[in-house]
């Protein structure tokens, strides 16, 4: 008995230690690869902090390589991350970044920021039966509202769209024209 109790309190001591050793650590585990999260933090974003903790069950990744048709697949990327914050009682803003790379020296080049309202798990759908139709153009920000235009009519999708995806929700994200259009969904 006085052996179980001592093994008791030493297991819940040395529990409370690696709780109180971890707790205060600034270091974020991380969950994209390292040169998304450097180049995030060039333009002012950080990975989205606690993503699968957010995302509890199943998801897919944060981040999606090959968007791009006209580059090798490691050469174009999407990826979720949010605003910077000063404090912690700032609201987060989520984005979902597109970067490019056109030259392994110079690196990758961002060439699209959407706002959203929150993190997704990212894939690549091509789907050309999905009319544009029931897209709606993203404003100047990349962002939807109710004010938003509907997509052309008759046209449908060509190539590689940006799939976010959590649960029975998902939002494709198309770039038609010059323009970013997204369409919502949900399963049923």
């Amino acid at each position: 008995m006085k052996n179980a109790l001592w093994t008791a309190m030493l297991g819940f001591c040395l529990v409370a230690c690696i709780g109180l050793a971890t707790q205060g650590s600034d270091e974020e585990t991380p969950i994209m690869p390292t040169e998304l999260i450097e180049l995030a933090k060039a333009h002012g974003y950080a990975q989205v902090s606690n993503f699968y903790r957010i995302r509890p069950g199943y998801t897919e990744a944060p981040f999606v390589y090959g968007y791009d048709e006209s580059k090798r697949h490691y050469q174009s990327v999407a990826f979720c991350c949010q605003r910077q914050q000063d404090s912690a009682d700032a609201a987060i803003s989520h984005l979902i970044l597109v970067a490019v790379e056109d030259n392994y020296l110079t690196g990758f080049e961002i060439v699209a920021e959407i706002e959203w309202h929150f993190p997704l798990g990212l894939s690549i759908v091509r789907d050309s039966t999905i009319p544009l139709s029931r897209f709606v153009y993203l404003d100047s920000r990349g962002y939807v509202d109710e004010k938003s235009e509907p997509g052309p009519e008759g046209v449908y999708m060509e190539g590689n769209a940006i799939c976010g995806e959590y649960e029975d929700y998902r939002v494709i994200f198309y770039k038609h024209q010059g323009r970013w259009l997204a369409y919502e969904s949900y399963d049923e």
